[in-house]
């Protein structure tokens, strides 16, 4: 089951291009394969649409060949596909703020130079917060001293005196510079110590990835929970997110302060228990994470 594939791509995209350009791709090839053959399942839909908006993009979805065929003859699998589309479309309309002047809160950039990452997965995977650096793109969308760790896999091409002035600007800076050599593990847990957060753990993982965002005022977070087994939902995942190290948040060193809301364009309100805000640490328990769900953290007005 490939978790992230579309994650990983938008975040390289992301490193390609400058802050003011925004980001869109075509979305044409599924799990059942292109899209002029196969009309992929209306749960494949949902969570296309809502890894793209989580992972800051936004996708040219095609409808042609069999989907369309389909479609117009009104066969079932299409129509429900096509419900599926104007299910979560309708909630993105209707929750724009969730992803509008939003931004990653990675303090994570993993160095890369082509699409194809293995680290980039295994982040992934772990749901570490991490964006994309494209090597030959150092000076291009989030700086450098945005960032308080960089990761370098084993394979990346010998460096430019350009990209090395760069390099060590950042180390001098006081970040630091983790090289993967014959990817070690543990990599991913040796980046995330290295930050000192934020950070967020699942229980259990299974195949729910996670992403976090914030308003540029800092008083909004949204951690954005894609669930990628398209048969069985999440149920009562344990969720413990650690904002420390967001030290130009000094509002997360009391959470107490803040209200937390669960929104999800899946049928049923979301519900959650075992709610603890303990200094800067959020744990709760989702009762069921069915496709995607977005949990806010708001400084409560008044604070």
């Amino acid at each position: 089951m490939a978790v992230g594939q579309r994650a990983r791509k938008i975040k390289f995209l992301s490193g390609e291009k400058q802050l003011w350009q925004p980001l869109m791709y075509e979305n044409d090839i599924y799990h059942c394969g292109h899209r002029e053959l196969c009309v992929p399942s209306p749960s494949e839909q949902k969570l296309s649409i809502a890894e793209t908006y989580t992972f800051g993009a936004a996708t040219s979805r095609n409808i042609e060949g069999r989907f369309l065929y389909e479609l117009i003859k009104g066969e079932p699998q299409a129509r429900e596909a096509w419900a599926a589309i104007a299910q979560y479309n309708h909630f993105l309309v209707e929750h724009q703020e969730l992803y509008q002047q939003t931004a990653p809160v990675a303090r994570i950039a993993l160095i890369s130079a082509e699409p194809q990452n293995p680290l980039a997965d295994e982040f992934l995977k772990q749901s570490v917060f991490f964006e994309t650096k494209v090597l030959a793109h150092l000076d291009k969308e989030v700086p450098l001293d945005r960032f308080k760790v960089l990761v370098m896999p084993a394979a990346l091409p010998k460096l430019t005196a350009e990209q090395k002035v760069r390099l060590n600007t950042f180390t001098a800076g006081g970040g630091v510079i983790i090289r993967d050599g014959k990817a070690e593990p543990g990599i991913a847990v040796r980046a995330e110590a290295a930050t000192g957060g934020p950070r967020l753990s699942l229980e259990p993982r299974g195949y729910v990835l996670g992403q976090l965002t914030r308003k540029p005022d800092g008083r909004t977070l949204i951690l954005h929970l894609l669930n990628y087994d398209h048969q069985i939902p999440a149920e009562n995942v344990k969720v413990r997110l650690d904002l420390s190290g967001l030290v130009d948040l000094p509002e997360t060193n009391d959470l107490s302060r803040w209200e937390i809301k669960v929104l999800s364009p899946d049928a049923g309100a979301p519900q959650f228990t075992g709610l603890s805000l303990h200094g800067g640490v959020a744990e709760f328990t989702l009762r069921r994470i069915e496709h995607y769900t977005a949990v806010t953290l708001s400084v409560m007005a008044g604070r």
